[in-house]
């Protein structure tokens, strides 16, 4: 799957699920709110029953002449007697009389019921059992497992469909990686043919080796060439095989410099450097890419008869240029694959997006600070 099309995919992927859980979820909460409400009716309706039994019974106590009384107990529930005055006579427990009907406190539910007649001087029984609490653990489970149920359903469905969705577009795509594949492939013979014989007609021609004509058409070769090694680099970056070796940095930004002569010669570009000997251990083709992006940058954005200034000491390579610059708007994004802060300047849009990848398998830090028509600063920093 393609970088692109995985950041989307997994875009639709959190936000249909967040939003069909949070839907899940409202409805789960009214669905449970209705369930309680239906467990406490029930244990309403036992209580008031209970209690119901209960006062027959003070009833029938007040009836009696008996010379003991013993106060009437039900097996399940406790109780308390008030006089008017709400002062507690007598009962199984001490419980704190409150003006509502029903209420819960410590997972015990409590009743307060007006007596009339005054059954043994009392004017209120306050009647109390706890909870059904297997009826409530039964509905805590089964939300869990509905809710793990619903999100496995969530997830499956949002994957097919995401799938679904972005399959067009990961089938448009795979073409054109592959036709970007074939077009590489077949570049390649040509232009290593066209550059090859250039180098000879310089050779066996000295006399017009600076001619205006001949340098548009190095200068077009080596453009055509920069194309190749970043479409190159894109296709075959994790699959080549790389060599590690004892890179010498300074000879080999000289080296490129040469091969870069020929456009910094036509916008008449100033050259700055202060070059270190610097030895890392790289492959030479991403050394030489690191490199080549950075200059090509550096020489295409640049305004003519700017200047160009390279650093190299034993902890960074930095190229600024006196160019254009990056707006504060694309400078987030310019490492991205095929983002171009100045579009109408031409090219892919890779040349940044290959130095970070590039900076990123070597474990390097890559710093970007760039001012709108005053130009840009790269910094390519290792450590040790």
């Amino acid at each position: 799957m393609f970088p692109g099309i995985r950041r989307s995919f997994y875009r639709f992927l959190a936000l249909y699920i967040l939003s069909t859980a949070a839907l899940i979820a409202i409805g789960e909460y009214l669905y449970y709110r209705y369930a309680l409400h239906q467990i406490l009716d029930k244990e309403r309706a036992i209580l008031e029953q209970l209690t119901q039994e209960l006062i027959l019974q003070l009833k029938k106590l007040h009836q009696s002449f008996a010379p003991t009384l013993v106060y009437p107990q039900i097996e399940a529930i406790e109780s308390a007697l008030f006089d008017i005055d709400e002062n507690y006579l007598i009962g199984t427990f001490h419980p704190q009389l409150r003006r509502e009907p029903f209420w819960i406190e410590d997972g015990l539910l409590y009743k307060r019921t007006s007596i009339y007649p005054y059954y043994l001087g009392a004017a209120t029984i306050v009647t109390a059992k706890p909870i059904d609490q297997q009826a409530l653990r039964e509905l805590h489970q089964g939300l869990l497992l509905f809710s793990l149920f619903a999100l496995g359903a969530i997830v499956l469905t949002a994957i097919l469909l995401g799938r679904l969705f972005l399959q067009p577009a990961q089938h448009s795509l795979a073409l054109l990686d592959q036709f970007i594949k074939d077009a590489t492939h077949e570049l390649n013979t040509p232009i290593s043919t066209i550059v090859t014989n250039i180098e000879l007609f310089k050779e066996l021609h000295p006399e017009v080796a600076r001619e205006e004509e001949l340098t548009r058409i190095e200068l077009a070769a080596r453009r055509l060439t920069k194309i190749f090694n970043d479409l190159a680099f894109l296709q075959l970056n994790h699959q080549r095989a790389r060599n590690f070796e004892a890179i010498q940095l300074d000879s080999l930004l000289h080296e490129r410099l040469a091969y870069f002569k020929p456009q910094i010669r036509s916008k008449g570009l100033q050259m700055e450097l202060r070059l270190r000997p610097v030895t890392l251990q790289m492959d030479r083709s991403d050394a030489e890419s690191l490199i080549d992006n950075l200059l090509s940058n550096a020489i295409k954005y640049n305004r003519p008869g700017g200047t160009i200034t390279i650093e190299l000491d034993q902890n960074h390579l930095t190229i600024s240029d006196t160019g254009i610059g990056i707006p504060k708007a694309h400078l987030s994004q310019i490492t991205r694959r095929f983002v171009r802060a100045h579009p109408q300047e031409g090219g892919f849009g890779l040349g940044l997006y290959i130095v970070r990848q590039i900076v990123r398998f070597y474990r390097f830090t890559l710093t970007i600070t760039s001012q709108e028509g005053k130009g840009t600063e790269v910094k390519v920093a290792w450590h040790g």
